[in-house]
């Protein structure tokens, strides 16, 4: 007789809830920022008005962004690559298409065409719904952003289940989703056009049916086909997804190794995860290799090592400063300084993450499984650090490419150490206060990220045009407009649903061996 439980408990909702907050307040920095504000934005923005153009996706270095957009930033008052200054903003109301009909290309190169086309192409079918290229381009950029931050509300949800299954224990799931909250450019990072969300999403949907194949009894034959999927999507996302492949291949083996009674259905599913994985996302890479002779061309075109260093290189100065610049690009927004978090705010979330680690090492059911998932962002950060130096050593140019948001990707790792060290921390609790926890966790983690959002805001809209919001309401008066009073209303509500059902979850000791 299955044991499977049914219908939605506490911990479901509590899940729906958590999904509903991180929705809410994602939606709201997409709304509240101003236009073309995101890393790249510009271009990712024009990535998704060539598709619906219907332009493709071009080789490498074969297409430059198209004047519509550039018309667009513009509008916006945002700043354009290669001119002084900001232009006028045009208030919203009066502002032109996402595409002018033209398909008329500028002199700017589109360098997102180095990345795979899957992100985009979602997008575009979204906006090509939403009214295509008519579309005033303002509008088409909430759809785009309101497309991400789904995407991110979607990860943390899946990244409570991996967290979850990992340490046996459902509050531990809840808390260790939530803790996203406690990195503060995470759900910001998340409102902006970007290719990034679609990879936190893919990856953490990855993990998260691998994790349970690996825990759950009698585990459902389509976990492993759906996680070589979920990995595949992730590879036609973005480079950084290879990666994770390590990461998959040892989860996979733990689950083959782990079936003993029936192996041989085991080595068959997981060799129909590699068909799928290769057939969705694993071909384009390897396309590039045999085609381009590098698995992803660069952003700067094809360039040779020079023999020795710019004058004035120093690999300490780089060392340090790379390594400060990742941290404050993790936390915030470090490369701008006027809504950069003070330097004592991301050093010492840095500190606590690492306590935090060191007690989640001591929860023998998890611990490997934190090992083996922290090897993915813990790879991406060495990569990007290596990538450049390289520049460094090159240009001159300290720590270009140098950006804490690339390990959002591999947020399960972090969620997992914050999650394994609740487990491990609440089983020592006396009953009351192993009960209280949880909610007390949860009501300071919403409410650190929507004081990091009034913080950020305030900061952001003191240095800019108000004509350069998304809407009306913020261009014309301040951005506490009704929009602001509505989604704090909705993460009040969301928040409050979330506590209840949070505080009604089953408590869970018994840790799962590995």
């Amino acid at each position: 007789m299955s044991t499977r439980r049914r219908g939605w408990g506490a911990y479901e909702v509590a899940v729906a809830a958590l999904f509903g907050v991180v929705l809410v307040v994602t939606v709201a920095w997409g709304m509240l920022l101003p236009a073309f504000d995101g890393p790249d934005e510009p271009w990712h923005h024009n990535s998704v008005a060539r598709l619906v153009d219907g332009g493709g996706w071009p080789p490498a270095y074969e297409a430059m962004v198209l004047e519509s957009t550039w018309n667009a930033v513009c509008e916006s008052g945002a700043a354009v690559p290669g001119e002084a200054g900001r232009s006028t903003p045009t208030s919203p109301g009066e502002r032109g298409p996402l595409l002018d009909g033209t398909s008329q290309g500028s002199a700017v190169p589109d360098f997102m065409l180095q990345h795979p086309p899957a992100h985009y192409g979602l997008v575009a079918v979204v906006v090509t719904a939403a009214g295509g290229g008519d579309v005033a381009w303002d509008r088409a950029q909430l759809v785009m952003r309101a497309v991400s931050a789904v995407l991110v509300a979607s990860a943390v949800a899946l990244v409570v289940g991996a967290v979850r299954w990992a340490t046996g224990d459902r509050r531990a799931g809840l808390v260790g989703g939530a803790s996203v909250l406690a990195i503060p450019f995470f759900t910001n990072a998340g409102a902006y056009v970007s290719n990034d969300t679609l990879l936190v999403a893919a990856c953490s949907a990855t993990l998260y049916l691998l994790l349970r194949a690996v825990r759950e009894p009698g585990a459902a034959a389509w976990l492993l086909p759906a996680a070589g999927a979920a990995y595949g999507l992730a590879l036609l996302t973005k480079g950084f997804a290879l990666f994770l492949a390590p990461v998959v291949a040892v989860l996979t083996v733990l689950v083959v190794i782990g079936r003993r009674d029936d192996r041989r259905r085991s080595v068959l599913q997981a060799g129909a995860a590699a068909v799928l994985c290769l057939g969705i996302g694993g071909w384009w890479w390897i396309r590039n290799y045999l085609t381009l002779g590098t698995v992803q061309p660069s952003r700067l075109g094809a360039r040779e090592r020079s023999e020795s260093p710019i004058d004035g290189y120093s690999l300490q100065d780089f060392a340090v400063g790379a390594l400060d610049r990742l941290n404050a690009t993790f936390w915030g927004r470090g490369g701008r300084p006027e809504v950069a978090l003070p330097d004592v705010v991301p050093w010492t979330l840095s500190v606590v993450l690492g306590i935090l680690v060191v007690v989640a090492l001591t929860h023998r059911g998890a611990r490997w499984l934190l090992v083996v998932l922290a090897f993915y962002p813990a790879a991406v950060a060495g990569t990007v650090i290596l990538n450049a130096h390289g520049i460094y050593w090159d240009t001159g140019r300290p720590f270009q490419g140098v950006q804490g948001r690339y390990l959002y990707s591999g947020v399960a790792a972090f969620c997992l150490a914050v999650g394994s060290a609740f487990h491990v921390v609440s089983r020592r609790l006396p009953p009351r206060m192993d009960r209280a926890a949880l909610p007390a966790l949860l009501i300071i983690l919403v409410a650190g990220s929507v004081a990091a959002q009034v913080w950020t805001l305030t900061r952001t809209w003191a240095s800019r045009d108000p004509g350069s919001a998304l809407l009306r309401g913020v261009a014309e008066g301040s951005p506490w407009t009704l929009w602001s009073v509505l989604a704090v209303a909705v993460v009040g509500a969301s928040s409050a649903v979330l506590v209840t059902a949070a505080a009604r979850v089953q408590v869970e000791h018994r840790a799962p061996h590995l």
